[in-house]
């Protein structure tokens, strides 16, 4: 981290204090709000609690009490749908001043940026200070200069509104008071919203620094000065490996700087992986060719200035390894093979030549993803690598994955046919892998509003749908359920989703409690619905996806998934080779 580096920190600090203010003020108001909402429940809820001290009802009686009295009906509606409006209403200014802080970041750190080329070089080339007005121009000529962020009201109301629902229930099952189920709503639902926020701004102050720098870069080279960039980590122990990796990396301006088969052009560079953006805090610094520039690092753990050095020689001179460096798998093709593709014919040719799909005597299934976008079709080839290294009694089971076009309104991103070997296919539409940005920013959403499992990235859908192929070969294969007289499959997962989310149930006493209060069906529901996601609850085979998508992409699977994946190694185990 550099003196820009340290600037865009003081801008981060003081919007993190306001947006802070934000949600204390809507903890507030939501307070006030289920405070009003109980006065009228308060009496019939202090006559049940005497009965259960007196020992007429049980504490399970009163739960169940609680559940279709006070929280049930169209005042409760309305009043969460209140409730979810505040934290909308807190999440959109928030959002609103972390744009704006954005293009001050932007403009400090493009004119740093020129300071810094001067003063390396001693030479005065003549760079004009950015303003506001400079920033408002560029974003008029080129929006993607610095995108800013609006959350989607449905979406978030829909979020928020289960978020509520969840309080509720933790609220009964733990026989809290009315006054302390209003104190728990507001600040649970509070410090998650604010939570989501700051990270959100954290992450928009680093793409908006870098991107600063980026253009005054660009702006330098177009004025003839021969230069290129260069990677700066922040030395303390919350740098990811791969960042740690990066520092000291110098690239060509219009080339990506490459780690682990990702690629990204600038520290929060916002068409990179996600797990290579957020809550990044490096730096992009630039060097003339004919004036090399030692630049002042700061350690982030001492706070003192330091010689320049790689963030691997600084964690050597501090004695301790910080940031554990991790190399790719080798498969038949790794993430390097593929982030080498230059079109989309070469990761085909890849995908075709690596002897993962189908053969038999008369076929040879073929991977062709023409009408995708690269970025798109190596999502694709880097979901098969991951599942075929995890799996290799996989490989040979599954026809070859393919592009499809659908129609204009179709919303489908990918879709499996679990009757015809296992075969995926991809939309190449202009809203789907033909635009592979646009996949991420939608996914990233889905994944927030809880509509996707947690930890899970964009090339976590043709993982899911990878997910449904298993599911219906291990019923084809007579491993897991099975196929009918008539023809008719049984499918794994029908099976799978009632053992798996019993067996966590047992040794998790919220989730039990869902079962216990809410019944089988709406308990079954409400905890998929918490412990994977909204789209699980559609059907077993959409549970069982979603479970195998977050297994194998997520650092952390959750306790379900977890389970899951135990279980189906198993299964897979009796697979014949």
């Amino acid at each position: 981290m550099d003196q820009g580096g340290r600037w865009t920190d003081m801008y981060v600090m003081r919007l993190e204090k306001r947006i802070r203010d934000v949600y204390t003020e809507a903890e507030a108001d939501i307070e006030a709000k289920m405070m009003d909402f109980n006065r009228r429940r308060n009496i019939k809820d202090k006559i049940k609690l005497q009965e259960l001290r007196e020992g007429k009802i049980t504490q399970e009686e009163y739960n169940r009490w609680r559940a279709g009295q006070a929280f049930q009906g169209k005042q409760w509606i309305a009043k969460r749908e209140q409730v979810a409006e505040v934290l909308y209403n807190a999440n959109s200014i928030a959002a609103k001043m972390a744009n704006e802080q954005k293009a001050n970041v932007f403009i400090a750190n493009a004119n740093y940026q020129a300071y810094a080329l001067e003063h390396g070089a001693g030479i005065n080339f003549g760079f004009n200070l950015y303003d506001s007005s400079t920033v408002v121009n560029l974003i008029k000529s080129d929006p993607q200069v610095l995108p800013f962020y609006k959350p989607k009201k449905s979406k978030d109301m829909d979020w928020n509104m289960h978020n509520i629902t969840r309080q509720i229930t933790q609220s009964i099952i733990q026989g809290e008071s009315l006054d302390k189920v209003a104190k728990r709503l507001a600040k649970v639902t509070g410090s998650r919203n604010m939570a989501s926020m700051l990270t959100n701004a954290r992450t928009g102050m680093t793409m908006a620094q870098n991107a600063g720098r980026e253009y005054r870069l660009k702006e330098a080279q177009g004025m003839g000065i021969k230069l290129h960039k260069e990677w700066m980590s922040t030395l303390d122990e919350r740098t990811r490996w791969q960042h740690a990796d990066l520092d000291g990396q110098k690239q060509p301006l219009n080339k990506p700087f490459r780690i682990g088969g990702y690629e990204i052009m600038f520290p929060g560079d916002p068409t990179a992986h996600p797990s290579m953006v957020y809550n990044c805090r490096c730096t992009l610094v630039g060097d003339i060719d004919d004036y090399p520039a030692e630049y002042e690092r700061y350690d982030n753990i001492d706070g003192k200035p330091i010689k320049a050095m790689t963030y691997r020689e600084w964690e050597k001179a501090k004695g301790k390894q910080y940031s554990k460096s991790r190399v790719a798998p080798l498969t038949a093709f790794n993430q390097v093979t593929i982030g080498a593709c230059k079109t989309v014919e070469e990761v085909n040719k890849l995908l075709n030549s690596a002897g993962l799909f189908r053969t038999t005597i008369n076929f040879t299934s073929t991977a062709d993803l023409t009408g995708c976008d690269l970025d798109s079709a190596k999502s694709v080839a880097a979901a098969y690598e991951q599942v075929f290294a995890k799996f290799p009694k996989l490989k040979g089971k599954f026809d070859a994955p393919n592009a499809h076009p659908v129609g204009m309104n179709d919303n489908t991103y990918a879709w499996c046919y679990l009757r015809q070997n296992g075969l995926v296919q991809v939309n190449p539409g202009p809203e789907r892998y033909g635009n592979w940005r646009r996949i991420m920013e939608h996914y990233e959403h889905d994944v927030l509003s809880g509509w996707h499992p947690r930890g899970t990235t964009a090339e976590s859908i043709v993982t899911h749908e990878i997910g449904h192929a298993i599911d219906g070969l291990l019923a084809r294969e007579g491993v897991l359920g099975g196929i009918t007289a008539k023809g008719e499959y049984r499918y794994a997962s029908s099976t799978m989703r009632n053992t798996i989310m019993k067996r966590v149930a047992k040794r998790d006493p919220v989730m039990q409690q869902m079962f216990d209060i809410w019944g089988g069906k709406e308990g079954m529901s409400m905890a998929v619905h918490d412990y994977v996601s909204e789209y699980a609850t559609k059907n077993p085979q959409e549970w069982f996806a979603e479970c195998f998508a977050e297994y194998i992409t997520s650092a952390n699977p959750r306790a379900v998934a977890a389970e899951f994946g135990k279980e189906l190694e198993k299964l897979l185990n009796k697979l014949e080779d």
